[in-house]
């Protein structure tokens, strides 16, 4: 149940960004819901921004690999942030079904989509570490004074007598 809470708390503050984002301007005055459908239209026109779309898809790959392999998780949400990342190399936007093109100017919407895609991988290094602390060592979920599994029980200090 541990790891289950942990992973929800994980993947919540990036769906939250990425909510989020979905409603500010992303690329000029684009808003992100436009984006992400749009997004299928760059793919098929052979755009650069079909790529970064693409990361969109991995993203949520990484939501959902949390719950069953966090490992896996971890590196697909990597995946994510590389397909994201050459957004912001990327100087031209389709502007319509002919091909035309337009100058494309990140806004702040496009910076919350990528908030998101870098706090999913950040959050999920952590679950990593912490679901790994027990074994490796780290720190227990237990007292300080709770003997360890394997460890036998510290004797009982004898009782004093009251003289």
């Amino acid at each position: 149940m541990r790891g289950v809470n942990a992973a929800r708390a994980a993947v919540a503050v990036p769906l939250i960004l990425y909510g989020i984002s979905l409603f500010l301007p992303v690329v000029n005055d684009i808003e992100g819901i436009y984006a992400l459908f749009g997004g299928l239209l760059s793919l098929l026109v052979r755009d650069a921004w079909g790529a970064v779309w693409l990361a969109n898809h991995a993203f949520f790959a990484a939501v959902v690999l949390t719950f069953v392999q966090p490992r896996a998780a971890l590196v697909v949400a990597l995946v994510a942030v590389a397909f994201a990342s050459p957004a912001f190399g990327i100087h031209w936007i389709v502007a319509n079904e002919g091909g035309t093109r337009t100058r494309a100017a990140l806004s702040v919407g496009f910076y919350v989509w990528y908030a998101a895609f870098v706090a999913l991988a950040l959050l999920l290094a952590a679950l990593q570490r912490r679901l790994r602390a027990p074994e490796a060592g780290g720190p227990k979920d237990r007292c300080a004074d709770e003997p360890s599994p394997g460890e036998a029980a510290p004797p009982a200090a004898p009782p004093r007598s009251s003289r």
